[in-house]
C-alpha cells in the first residue's frame, strides 16, 4: 500500500513539472491571468472586493491567491506557481476518479494523460477552472462513498460527508455564481432517482437537508464579511446587476471553424451527452454501473461555462467530465470486445500494450518538460524580465516590454493627475506602479456594474470640468478587444479634446 502511495505521489509531482513546464514559458500577455491576479494583488493590498474592487463573480478564489500573493510575494510568478498546482490537482483527481471506475492503474495513467495532452495549452488559474476542481473532488467522493453498488442512499447516510459535500457545492458558489447555482441544485436533488418506497423517501429528505446545511456554511460566511465591510449594495451591483449587463456572446458554431480536434470534439460531445443521457435512463436492460449514472449527472453540470462564450476554454472547461465519460463508455466497449475475444496468451498481449503505450505517453510528458524548460532558460537570455515591478522572471516580448515602459513614464509624469486607460490591457501597465482603477482595470462590458455602459460615461462627464483626469483611448487604427464597450470610447472621442499620443494610444483630456 505504501508503494502504491508513493507511486501515485511521484505521479502527481510529474503532473506538477508537465503542467508547470507549460504554463512558465507563456510570454506576458494572456489578459485573463492579468485580470485574475490583478483582483488577487488589490486584494492583498488591502481594497475592498465590489466596494473598491470591480467583479462579477464570487470571490472565494481571489481571496485564496490575495492570501499566496501575501504570504510568498505578490508577483505574477506566484499566480502561475498556483495554476499548476490547481491544474496538476485536477488532473490527479482524474486519475483518482478513473482509477476509482475501471481499477485499473495503467489504463488509468493513459486516459489521464489523453486529457491533460487535450488541455495542457490551456491551463491557467481562474475561477472556472477552480470550480471544476471542486465538482472533481465531489464526484470523487461521490463514487468512492457509492462503491458501485446499488443502495446508493444507503451509501449517501452519512451526516459528515453530506454536509462537506454541500459546504464544497457552497464554495463553488462562492467561486462562480451560476456553476454553484446549478451544482448546489444537483448535489440536493439527484438522490432522488434512487427513491424506491417511502423509507427511502425519508433518508432522501434528511440527505437533502443535510447537504442544504453545508451550502448554507459558505453563503452564510459570504454574507456577513459584505455586512461588516459595507460591500453588499455593491456584491449586488456587480454579481447579480451586472451581468444582466453583458451582452458578448460568441455561439457554439465557431467551434466548428476551430482546430481540428475542437471541430472534432465540438460534434462528438454533444453526441456523447444525449449517449449518457440516454443509457442512465435505461440502466436497467444494459446493466450500467450506479458510478457511471452519478458521473453522467456530475458531468451536465460544468456545460453551463460554455454559454455563452463558446471559445476553446470555455468549451473544454464545460465539456472536462464529459470527456472522463466518453473515455470510461471507451473502456467499457473495449473491456466487453476483448472478453469476447479469444486467443493464445491473450493477457499478455494485452498488459505488454498497457505498458508499452503508457511508457510511450509518460516518455512524450517528458521530453515536453525538457523542451519548455530549454525554451524558459533560452528565452531567459533575451525575453526574461527582471526590472518591471510584479513580472519578474515572466518572459516579456521586446515590443511589450517597450510599450510598457513608455506608457509607465507618461503616467508617472502626470503630476499627479489621474490616468484612466479605456481599454481592456489597462491592468498591464498598472500594475507595475502598483495603481488600481475601479471599473477601468477590467474595462469590459458586464463588469461595470448595474449602472453599466452610462455608469461610466456619467462619471466621465461629471470630471469633465476638472483637469485632474487623463483619458487614454487606443487609436483606431489597433484593433481593439471584442468586449470594449465600444460606447463609452466614443462618447470620450466625440466630447473630449484630443491632447496627444503615447505608444498606442490617443490622449484626451
Amino acid at each position: 500500500m505504501k508503494k502504491i502511495l508513493k507511486k501515485e505521489y511521484l505521479f502527481f509531482i510529474f503532473l506538477m513539472a508537465y503542467v508547470f513546464s507549460f504554463i512558465i514559458v507563456k510570454p506576458l500577455g494572456n489578459l485573463d491571468e492579468l485580470w485574475n491576479y490583478n483582483m488577487a494583488r488589490a486584494i492583498a493590498e488591502g481594497l475592498i472586493p465590489y466596494k473598491e474592487v470591480s467583479m462579477v463573480n464570487t470571490p472565494l478564489l481571489p481571496f485564496i491567491n490575495a492570501g499566496f500573493l501575501s504570504i510568498l510575494g505578490n508577483n505574477l510568478i506566484v499566480m502561475r506557481i498556483l495554476a499548476s498546482l490547481l491544474c496538476a490537482t485536477i488532473l490527479y483527481l482524474t486519475f483518482r476518479i478513473f482509477l476509482l471506475l475501471i481499477k485499473e492503474t495503467k489504463i488509468s495513467v493513459i486516459f489521464t494523460l489523453l486529457i491533460g495532452f487535450l488541455m495542457i495549452k490551456d491551463f491557467c488559474i481562474d475561477y472556472n477552472f477552480f470550480s471544476l476542481f471542486i465538482i472533481l473532488i465531489i464526484l470523487y467522493l461521490e463514487l468512492r462513498k457509492n462503491d458501485n453498488d446499488n443502495n446508493l442512499l444507503e451509501n449517501l447516510s452519512v451526516f459528515k460527508s453530506n454536509v462537506l459535500i454541500g459546504i464544497l457545492a457552497g464554495c463553488v458558489i462562492l467561486s462562480k455564481q451560476t456553476i454553484g447555482a446549478i451544482l448546489s441544485f444537483a448535489v440536493v436533488i439527484y438522490p432522488i432517482f434512487w427513491i424506491k418506497n417511502k423509507k427511502d423517501f425519508r433518508k432522501f429528505l434528511k440527505i437533502a437537508f443535510q447537504r442544504i446545511l453545508g451550502i448554507a456554511i459558505p453563503l452564510f460566511i459570504l454574507l456577513i464579511y459584505l455586512l461588516v465591510t459595507g460591500s453588499l449594495e455593491d456584491f449586488i451591483s456587480y454579481t447579480i446587476f451586472g451581468v444582466f449587463t453583458f451582452s458578448n456572446k460568441i455561439p457554439y458554431s465557431v467551434l466548428l471553424k476551430g482546430k481540428l480536434i475542437i471541430r472534432l470534439l465540438a460534434v462528438v460531445v454533444p453526441i456523447s451527452v444525449i449517449s449518457m443521457i440516454v443509457i442512465s435512463i435505461f440502466s436497467k436492460k444494459i446493466k450500467i454501473s450506479t458510478n457511471f449514472k452519478i458521473l453522467t449527472i456530475y458531468s451536465l453540470v460544468p456545460l453551463i461555462v460554455i454559454y455563452p462564450i463558446s471559445d476553446q476554454i470555455h468549451f473544454l472547461i464545460g465539456s472536462y467530465i464529459v470527456f472522463i465519460g466518453i473515455l470510461y463508455l471507451l473502456f467499457l466497449i473495449l473491456k466487453w470486445t476483448i472478453e469476447k475475444i479469444s486467443f493464445k496468451s491473450k493477457n499478455i498481449v494485452i498488459y505488454g500494450l498497457e505498458i508499452i503505450i503508457c511508457m510511450i505517453m509518460i516518455v512524450y510528458s517528458a521530453a515536453s518538460i525538457v523542451e519548455n524548460v530549454m525554451i524558459y532558460i533560452e528565452n531567459g537570455k533575451s525575453s526574461k524580465n527582471h526590472e518591471i515591478r510584479h513580472y519578474e522572471n515572466i518572459i516579456i516580448e521586446p515590443y511589450l516590454l517597450d510599450r510598457i515602459k513608455e506608457i509607465d513614464e507618461f503616467i508617472v509624469n502626470q503630476n499627479g493627475k489621474k490616468v484612466y486607460i479605456l481599454d481592456a490591457e489597462a491592468a498591464v501597465y498598472n500594475i507595475p506602479l502598483d495603481i488600481y482603477n475601479k471599473d477601468y482595470d477590467m474595462f469590459l462590458l458586464g463588469n461595470l456594474g448595474k449602472d453599466g455602459v452610462q455608469g461610466i460615461i456619467q462619471r466621465i462627464e461629471n470630471e469633465r470640468e476638472s483637469d485632474d483626469c487623463i483619458y487614454l483611448v487606443r487609436n483606431p487604427s489597433y484593433n481593439y478587444n471584442w468586449q470594449t464597450p465600444m460606447e463609452v470610447i466614443h462618447y470620450v472621442q466625440d466630447n473630449l479634446e484630443k491632447i496627444g499620443e503615447v505608444s498606442i494610444y490617443d490622449i484626451y483630456n
